[in-house]
């Protein structure tokens, strides 16, 4: 699912900068809901997992579990690059406005 929302998610913010370029809010918008996709399903995806199976072995087995609840680095610093790629998309647009104003 983490896939699919990711490319989905990854053509449209190209789709807008073949567009209309890099330096647009538009593709910082999505860039910025891309990181916190990803920051999101870091951490969601882990914790429902965890309770899941906890519930599942629990009308299963009499016994403990042994499963730990652990996020997803990757997904995680992945997402945190992409906000701040965000950030500084954003930034340049703001520059290229200001630009464009000025000149």
């Amino acid at each position: 699912m983490t896939l699919i929302g990711v490319v989905l998610i990854a053509f449209l913010a190209l789709a807008a900068a073949h567009r209309k370029g890099l330096y647009t809010s538009g593709f910082a918008t999505r860039l910025r809901f891309l990181g916190w996709f990803l920051v999101a399903d870091s951490v969601l995806r882990p914790a429902v997992e965890h309770y899941a199976a906890r519930k599942l072995w629990a009308t299963l087995a009499a016994g403990p579990i042994d499963h730990r609840w652990a996020v997803l680095w990757i997904y995680l610093f992945a997402g945190l690059a992409l906000l701040s790629l965000a950030r500084i998309m954003r930034v340049g647009t703001e520059m290229r406005e200001d630009l464009e104003g000025v000149v």
